[in-house]
């Protein structure tokens, strides 16, 4: 066993949740959430678990902690970040056989604010589109998970597969999906992105990222097959 094993333990972990409804087709609904953890050794990410640090790494740069060991600084962490709040519409009648639902919801995901030690988290958008459903097809547009994203657990961390190709990641995008019987099939089109996003801080100047030159969306694609039917 290695010498240092990294342990997760949630000292404190208190979560209010709520949820109302506004009117028949409107609710809001959240969560405030306090995480507390402690680590044998340094992990990475400051503000939710992400991964023990090897037995041999050290930190880099020129801070007073230059060349020290991660297992040799136990450490622990504390962070609200992932308290969420929204507002949801759904079962909204616009035609017959058609409704209307949509989602609007944030988190405190968005990095923090510069220059301070306090690590005040920033409100990020998680979800923001309008969905229109009939009897066997949907059309979703806005931005949400796309359909490449694991299906996992909303209550799930923000960080859920960081490692593996980030498949929690949310675009704006046009999603289009039709079943019949067990089968489900959805095609969606998504904003561009690229590995140079240079964005509003480029030295280009411009507030897009260099993916949109493309004039091209990314297109995605799922299949879907329900074993129950």
């Amino acid at each position: 066993m290695k010498k240092l094993l990294s342990i997760l333990a949630f000292l404190m972990l208190t979560s209010t949740v709520f949820s109302a409804d506004i009117t028949e087709n409107v609710s809001i609904y959240g969560f405030a959430r306090l995480d507390c953890i402690y680590s044998s050794a340094d992990v990475n990410h400051e503000n939710f678990y992400m991964f023990a640090q090897p037995d041999n790494a050290v930190y880099g740069g020129e801070s007073a902690m230059a060349n020290e060991k991660y297992s040799e600084n136990p450490t622990m962490k504390m962070s609200p970040a992932f308290s969420r709040m929204g507002i949801k519409l759904h079962n909204y009648d616009v035609s017959e056989g058609i409704t209307m639902g949509g989602k609007l919801e944030f988190e405190w995901m968005g990095g923090f604010t510069s220059g301070t030690a306090a690590f005040q988290p920033r409100m990020s958008l998680r979800h923001a589109y309008g969905e229109l459903t009939a009897k066997n097809w949907s059309l979703l547009f806005g931005q949400t998970f796309t359909l490449s994203a694991t299906p996992f657990p909303n209550t799930a961390v923000p960080n859920a597969g960081f490692a593996y190709g980030n498949p929690w990641i949310r675009l704006p995008q046009v999603q289009f999906i039709y079943h019949t019987g067990a089968m489900k099939f959805a095609v969606s089109a998504n904003r561009m992105i690229s590995w140079d996003n240079t964005g509003f801080a480029g030295s280009e100047g411009n507030p897009r990222s260099d993916g949109d030159y493309s004039m091209l969306p990314i297109m995605m694609g799922r299949v879907w097959y329900n074993m129950d039917n």
